[in-house]
C-alpha cells in the first residue's frame, strides 16, 4: 500500500486499509527528498510489560485518563 498525500500517523496507529502485519514484512516510509525508512517486522510481545501499578508514565497510556 501507498500512502500518496500527506498523513499524520500517531503513535501505535496503522493506515486502516493495511492488512495484519506478520513476521517478515518489510514496512516502508519514503519522504521525498529526505529518504527512505525501513522496518522489518519481527515476532513479539504486542506492548511492552508495565512494572509500574498505575501506569503513570506510561507512553502507550498518556492522555487516556
Amino acid at each position: 500500500m501507498q500512502i500518496r498525500k500527506a498523513v499524520t500517523l500517531q503513535p501505535l496507529e496503522i493506515h486502516r486499509r493495511t492488512s495484519a502485519m506478520n513476521p517478515g514484512d518489510i514496512v516502508e516510509i519514503e519522504v521525498e527528498g529526505v529518504g527512505i525508512l525501513r522496518n522489518h517486522v519481527v515476532a513479539g510481545k504486542w506492548l511492552p510489560e508495565i512494572s509500574n501499578s498505575n501506569n503513570s508514565g506510561n507512553f502507550f497510556n498518556q492522555g487516556k485518563d
